[in-house]
């Protein structure tokens, strides 16, 4: 039997929602648990230690890298300078000074070549032909002239061709510049 409704009520009856099963609530609940903890883990790096690079002074530019021989290539802008170091050591086994703001690190481990694009125009290779007795061991094979500024390069081993930028000077146009890399490098 239905009364009358009072002042400010009415007749509809409301049915209360449905309330999920509990084993539904705890499984929405872990599944938001779940990708709230793969984007923190994902959002973090985990530190490994540093390596020292004492006497290095200003900034840095591109870097390299060796995989099987773990070796790292840092070309030092701002103190005009390659650095080589053993990731697996973790220490610094070389630098190579007397560049002038070297940009580019580019690595072949077929040819164990490093070509290092420099902003005075000139490419300088090196080469550690005796890698499998000295790792260490890098000496400088070519220097090749390319143009002044030029020195943001890409070397692209499915193509064999190393490409450089060349910006645009008072009196020449930019252009891109390309290189076939020729091992070995016959000049000293």
């Amino acid at each position: 039997m239905m009364g009358v409704p009072l002042p400010g009520t009415s007749l509809v009856q409301h049915t209360p929602f449905p309330k999920p099963a509990t084993s539904t609530m705890r499984l929405l609940l872990l599944a938001v648990l779940l990708v709230l903890a793969n984007a923190s883990r994902a959002a973090t790096l985990e530190s490994l230690g540093a390596i020292p690079l004492p006497g290095v002074k200003g900034g840095f530019d591109l870097m390299s890298i060796d995989g099987p021989d773990q070796r790292f290539f840092l070309a030092a802008e701002g103190n005009g300078s390659l650095e080589i170091l053993d990731l697996k050591a973790a220490k610094r086994i070389k630098s190579i000074g007397g560049m002038d703001a070297p940009k580019w690190v580019v690595y072949r481990p077929e040819s164990h070549r490093l070509f290092v694009s420099n902003g005075d125009g000139k490419v300088r290779v090196f080469s550690s032909d005796d890698i499998a007795e000295d790792a260490d061991h890098y000496e400088r094979v070519d220097r090749v002239q390319t143009a002044e500024g030029a020195a943001t390069s890409l070397l692209v081993p499915e193509l064999d061709r190393l490409f450089l930028a060349v910006p645009a000077h008072d009196t020449t146009a930019a252009d891109l510049r390309i290189y076939r890399p020729v091992a070995p490098i016959l000049s000293k």
